[in-house]
């Protein structure tokens, strides 16, 4: 985030503008004052939000959208260091608004400093913060760099491959027969130790250093982006060849000749230091080398789904540059369950001290219809008040049965009473059941008029029995 990069989403909406603003991702530390985040607003449009310490700036799209209209998009947020922000949407450049345009000459983008974790489907986890996604997302793509337009059109499509994990046109590319950028050219580059000296220097010159003769840093933008450079080492009679992208600044070594040898770096130096090559060695030592690229990594990561309804990302980098590791689904996608119908009947008895306890009985029986694609109930007998036992348990009140099944209820067809046999001894009452869902169980209540709650501790008397049927809907 301290240099250019862009973010590339490809999501779908489940509903229209949203009631509440929502995060495809973000970053974002606990004070708010680093930022980088993209966010679908109430009022239908698009943000990117970027904050380097103190200025923030803000790329909204002129236009917002209603229904439909991000019902499934690619969308690439573009951040050109210290210039702009800028919006596209299926690979067209969208207007932004006249006051939050993606103005970003006042930012300084290397004042960023931001240990947070970059979340993908949140803007962070930081309180009301959080901003959770609604939606679907098939694939995030992160860069190191500011694509061009066209390059953009090109991941709208499908990501070609050789951005992810793959490296840019090489700003180097020495094969030592002419000069290029800047490097004086050979047929091999073959340097001389001279006086005991750190010998080698991308000049010219066959004694001193190999070092870049202007300010390589400054001329190619790559404070803190990503380095590799790869080289031949013919020969190589020192101890060593170190890399540094500041005199006492080692970024890497190579410790033998071989052909196709790298090293890869983070840039951290000021933009007025060189960038050199230098192996330790004594008066006579020669080193030579060909073939000398330097690249700055493209694409850090691609993220992607085993398939919609997965919870598990990858990163799909092709284990070449930035790999990221660890990633964890803090709120995974929703989905549409596949739903399952089922109806239990149930039998309540007194128990053993009738008044204090009761037995309640799965009669659920496909044999004689007695029942629906039933869930199985493990019984229980002399259930007391505040008590549990096999798949029910009984309120301190004794008026609520909590019947607790296999799979998580979630939602209740219909119930009733299918055998009223109660205070056989006294005369029969009307009584009612009532039945609701409690956290994914089914919560059971008998009802005398005028509707009050009974205890059924209390109306199950001897050779009394309630049996309910209930029909129910669970998540498979």
């Amino acid at each position: 985030m301290r240099g250019s990069h862009f973010y590339h989403i490809k999501l779908k909406t489940l509903d229209g503008i949203p009631a509440v603003t929502r995060f495809p991702f973000g970053v974002q530390d606990t004070a708010g004052a680093n930022q980088s985040f993209m966010s679908w607003t109430t009022d239908g449009k698009l943000d990117f939000v970027y904050k380097d310490g103190t200025n923030q700036v803000i790329a909204q799209t002129a236009n917002a959208f209603t229904d439909g209209e991000l019902s499934s998009s690619s969308i690439t947020l573009v951040a050109t260091a210290d210039t702009s922000l800028v919006i596209y949407i299926n690979g067209v450049l969208q207007e932004l608004d006249a006051i939050k345009d993606g103005d970003a000459t006042g930012a300084t983008f290397a004042n960023y400093t931001n240990a947070n974790n970059l979340y993908i489907g949140a803007r962070n986890t930081n309180a009301s913060a959080g901003g959770f996604w609604a939606g679907e997302m098939g694939e995030v793509m992160i860069g190191n760099f500011a694509p061009t337009a066209s390059e953009v059109k090109d991941f709208s499509g499908n990501i070609p491959f050789k951005w992810v994990g793959a490296s840019q046109t090489p700003f180097v590319d020495l094969s030592f027969t002419g000069s290029t950028d800047g490097f004086a050219g050979y047929t091999d580059m073959t340097v001389t130790q001279v006086s005991n000296q750190l010998v080698g220097e991308l000049t010219a010159t066959t004694t001193g250093s190999i070092r870049r003769t202007v300010n390589w840093l400054t001329d190619h933008n790559v404070l803190q982006k990503k380095l590799r450079l790869t080289m031949d080492i013919i020969q190589m009679d020192g101890a060593s060849i170190s890399v540094r992208d500041a005199w006492s600044s080692i970024v890497g070594a190579f410790t033998s000749a071989g052909n196709n040898q790298s090293i890869e770096w983070v840039c951290t130096r000021p933009g007025n230091d060189y960038l050199y090559l230098l192996m330790t060695g004594i008066s006579g030592d020669t080193m030579i080398v060909d073939n000398l690229s330097i690249t700055q990594i493209g694409a850090v990561a691609l993220y992607t789904q085993d398939s919609i309804s997965e919870t598990t990302w990858h990163d799909k980098a092709n284990g070449n540059d930035g790999e990221v590791t660890g990633a964890e689904v803090l709120n995974p996608p929703s989905v549409t369950p596949l739903l399952a119908m089922h109806t239990n009947f149930i039998a309540l008895q007194p128990g053993a001290t009738p008044g204090t306890n009761i037995n309640c009985t799965d009669t659920s029986d496909a044999s004689t219809a007695n029942a629906w694609n039933f869930l199985a109930i493990t019984d229980t007998t002399n259930l007391a008040k505040s008590g549990s036992g096999g798949s029910f348990a009984l309120s301190a009140d004794g008026k609520l049965i909590t019947l607790s099944l296999p799979k998580e209820v979630v939602g209740i067809l219909g119930y009733g009473i299918r055998l009223h046999d109660l205070n056989s001894s006294s005369t029969t009452e009307m009584y009612l059941p009532a039945c609701r869902m409690t956290s994914g169980d089914i919560g059971i209540t008998i009802t005398l008029r005028p509707w009050t709650a009974v205890d059924f501790t209390t109306i199950l008397d001897a050779g009394d029995t309630l049996e309910l049927w209930v029909s129910y809907v669970t998540a498979t």
